[in-house]
């Protein structure tokens, strides 16, 4: 997660961004809360979007530990028949099969490696709620009503531990709630950004 957050500030300061809004879903609001931990002064806004700050348990890290051995030796068909039903909410998978087919073969579509190497650099990601007391710009949590990785009490837990952090829940989405319910999250988005410029 710190790798990557750097690799996001190397991005701004070759495209001369001194001060960005994060937004940041699943992994990416772990990279988001690496990036505001390392590089504080350079947050403007944050987005964090089904995705939680506590480190994963001994369990969860010993699940991704086994879906990680699995994905270098089966193949990424493997992982999207455990990750699909786990990533979308039940209203996805009963009336939007569309959306599960894109899911399924945007799985499919990356190498083992790295579904691997992702599920490894998630087991060792930091915890962050340390830091949540200390975010002193404007948060929005967006989270899905169906969303059963990260569910809503977790979402619940952030807005909590960061002072007048809004939150917003998308009803009808589970943990990849910017693709099952793209309207309402565009929606949750552009009204904090306006919010945003607003204030300037």
């Amino acid at each position: 997660m710190d790798l990557m957050a750097a690799d996001v500030r190397g991005l701004m300061s070759a495209i001369g961004v001194d001060r960005a809004v994060l937004v940041g879903l699943s992994m990416g609001g772990y990279v988001s809360l690496a990036f505001y931990r390392n590089h504080p002064d350079a947050v403007r806004a944050i987005v964090l979007a089904d995705t939680r700050a506590t480190a994963d348990t001994q369990e969860a890290r010993e699940r991704r530990l086994k879906s990680a051995e699995r994905a270098e030796r089966e193949g990424t068909h493997a992982i999207a028949d455990d990750m699909v039903p786990l990533l979308l909410g039940h209203t996805t998978l009963e009336r939007r099969p569309w959306i599960v087919e894109r899911v399924r073969s945007m799985i499919e579509a990356n190498s083992a490696s790295g579904i691997a190497a992702a599920q490894r650099g998630m087991t060792e990601r930091r915890d962050s709620t340390y830091i949540l007391p200390d975010i002193d710009f404007p948060t929005l949590i967006i989270v899905g009503s169906e969303d059963t990785l990260t569910p809503v009490s977790e979402a619940e837990g952030l807005r909590a531990g960061i002072r007048g952090a809004e939150m917003r829940i998308i009803d009808g989405a589970g943990h990849l709630s910017n693709m099952e319910q793209p309207e309402s999250f565009n929606v949750a988005l552009t009204d904090f950004i306006e919010s945003l410029k607003q204030e300037t």
